[in-house]
């Protein structure tokens, strides 16, 4: 708790941890928040065998299971760090991951990878009716490419685009579609 709330600036709260040898080495947290952006029913972390019982944490990878963020967070999560020396996480998958908001969106799956000074390096998601997507935060921007079978229209209800794809990149104010 102490590593992952330094590391993220928010409170965070674990019901229960376990480590496990069975499959190799795993540490698996329960019903775990952070703040009030992020709630995960399970998180399976694979850490390196040195930092088990030291104070800096480094895991290889770290799978969320049934996680729910506010669509509010998004931003903040693609564009922050992990801002500890104590914690060090090179790969976040998470499977049935749902965005809470005004945007009606499917569960995705998704994969981020995060660079040695602890910020998104890129996302890649997946989702119902072949809709897939890559973001890539860089300079202040996320440059985004995302297609699908179809599309909803979120401000047009009733309205749904077949065979959906565009490209552009994204700032905290707006976005810019440069192929649609």
């Amino acid at each position: 708790e102490h590593a992952l709330a330094q590391a993220s600036g928010q409170p965070v709260k674990i019901g229960s941890a376990r480590y496990s040898l069975y499959t190799g080495l795993e540490v698996k947290l329960e019903s775990l928040s952070v703040g009030q952006m992020l709630k995960v029913a399970t998180v399976r972390a694979s850490p390196s065998i040195g930092s088990v019982f030291g104070s800096q944490k480094e895991f290889s990878r770290v799978t969320l299971e049934n996680a729910v963020i506010g669509q509010e967070h998004l931003g903040g999560l693609l564009f922050g760090t992990l801002q500890s020396s104590d914690l060090k996480v090179s790969s976040i998958s998470a499977r049935q991951l749902k965005l809470e908001g005004a945007l009606t969106v499917p569960l995705l799956d998704a994969d981020a990878t995060i660079g040695s000074d602890g910020a998104v390096q890129s996302v890649k998601i997946a989702g119902p009716d072949r809709l897939a997507g890559q973001f890539t935060p860089r300079n202040g921007e996320i440059a985004f490419e995302v297609s699908a079978g179809t599309f909803p229209v979120p401000f047009m209800p009733g309205t749904t685009l077949a065979d959906f794809a565009m490209k552009g990149n994204a700032t905290r104010q707006g976005m810019g579609i440069a192929e649609f």
